[in-house]
C-alpha cells in the first residue's frame, strides 16, 4: 500500500479556542465501544458530566447536543477530555476528524477535510487574497498582485520516504486514469445559463443548514447578477488558491471512479470549486463558504451520491 498525503498534511493543529466553526457541534458524535468502556470508568467530576452526555440511539452511543447544537464538554472552545487527558482521550471519530482515508488499488489517499478552518489555510497556503485591483492601486500594488497570484498555482502530494514532489495528473496516472491536460486546471465558466443548471443541481440535494438554502435561494433567484460578479471577482481573486481547492477536492473523490465515470469525479470537482467561487463573489468569506460547501456535500454521502449519480446520467 502506497500512501499519498499533499504536502500540508503534517503541518495540520486544530486551533482549538481559536476556531470559530467548532466541529463539536452540528454533527452527531457516535462513540466507539473502547471509548465507550473507557468513559464509563473515568474518575471524578469529569468523568460524571462525560456519562451525563452520553446516549444510546439504535445501539450506538454519542454525545447530546445542548441547547446551543454544541457537544455540551465544551469549554471556551475547547474540549474538556482534551484538557484533562489529551488527544488520547478522545473517542476515535474525534481524534481523526477532519483526516480522511480513500482507497483505489494500491493506493490510500490521504487528507483533511475542508469543513475545518485550518484546513482551509492549510490548503490554500495563505487566506484567500480578497484584495482587488482599485483604482488608487499603484504600478508596485498592482505587480505584487500578479505575482502573488500566480504562486503556488498547483497542489503538491508527498509519498513518505520519498523526496520527489507529486502533482494530481501523477496520481491520476499512477491510478491508471486518462483525462485531458485541461481537466488538471480549474477555469471557471461565468454564465447565467450555465449558472441556473448548476444552482438547479444543488437545489436538488438535502439542505443542513439554514445558510445553505438562504444563500441558494438568493443565487437561484438572480442567476444573471451571479454570473456577473463571479466574472468580476474572478479577474481580481487569487485565481491559484481556488485551483489548488480544485485539485484537492478532485483529489478526495478519485476513488469514486470504482463505481462512476472519470467525466463525473471531474464534474463534480468542477462545479464544486464554481459554487464556492460564485458563492465568495455574491457573499464573500471564501473560507466560510469552502467549509459551508464541505459540511453540506464533502460530508454528506447521500449528497455526494446524488451529485455522481446526476453526472453520470448528463
Amino acid at each position: 500500500m502506497i500512501s499519498i498525503y499533499p504536502k500540508f498534511y503534517d503541518a495540520f493543529k486544530c486551533k482549538g479556542a481559536d476556531c470559530k466553526n467548532t466541529c463539536c457541534q452540528k454533527w452527531e458524535i457516535d462513540i466507539d465501544a473502547d471509548s465507550v468502556a473507557r468513559y464509563e470508568s473515568m474518575p471524578g467530576p469529569l468523568g460524571d458530566d462525560v456519562r451525563a452526555a452520553m446516549t444510546v440511539t439504535d445501539g450506538v452511543h454519542h454525545f447530546k447536543f445542548n441547547k446551543d447544537g454544541k457537544c455540551p464538554l465544551l469549554q471556551d472552545g475547547l474540549c474538556r477530555i482534551v484538557l484533562d487527558y489529551g488527544e488520547d482521550g478522545l473517542c476515535d471519530i474525534c481524534h481523526m476528524h477532519p483526516r480522511f482515508f480513500k482507497y483505489i488499488g494500491e493506493l490510500e489517499l490521504c487528507g483533511v477535510g475542508l469543513s475545518c478552518e485550518e484546513s482551509c489555510d492549510l490548503l490554500m497556503g495563505i487566506a484567500f487574497d480578497e484584495q482587488v485591483i482599485g483604482e488608487d492601486s499603484d504600478m508596485n500594488t498592482y505587480a505584487n498582485h500578479e505575482m502573488h497570484r500566480s504562486q503556488n498555482q498547483n497542489l503538491e502530494f508527498i509519498i513518505p520516504g520519498i523526496e520527489e514532489i507529486y502533482h494530481i495528473e501523477d496520481i491520476i496516472a499512477e491510478i491508471g486514469i486518462e483525462l485531458p491536460t485541461e481537466d488538471f486546471q480549474f477555469e471557471p465558466i461565468p454564465s447565467a445559463e450555465d449558472y441556473s443548471m448548476l444552482f438547479d443541481i444543488m437545489s436538488g440535494l438535502e439542505a443542513l443548514s439554514p445558510k445553505w438554502s438562504e444563500q441558494l435561494h438568493e443565487l437561484t433567484q438572480n442567476p444573471e447578477m451571479a454570473a456577473v460578479k463571479t466574472a468580476n471577482y474572478w479577474e481580481h481573486c487569487n485565481q491559484s488558491m481556488f485551483n489548488r481547492l480544485y485539485q484537492y477536492i478532485l483529489y478526495r473523490q478519485l476513488d469514486q471512479v470504482t463505481e462512476h465515470y472519470p467525466d463525473s469525479v471531474v464534474a463534480y470537482a468542477r462545479d464544486s470549486t464554481e459554487f464556492i467561487l460564485i458563492c465568495s463573489a455574491v457573499f464573500g468569506e471564501p473560507l466560510i463558504q469552502t467549509a459551508l460547501w464541505s459540511e453540506q456535500i464533502e460530508y454528506d454521502e447521500d449528497n455526494v451520491e446524488l451529485l455522481f449519480n446526476t453526472y453520470d446520467e448528463i
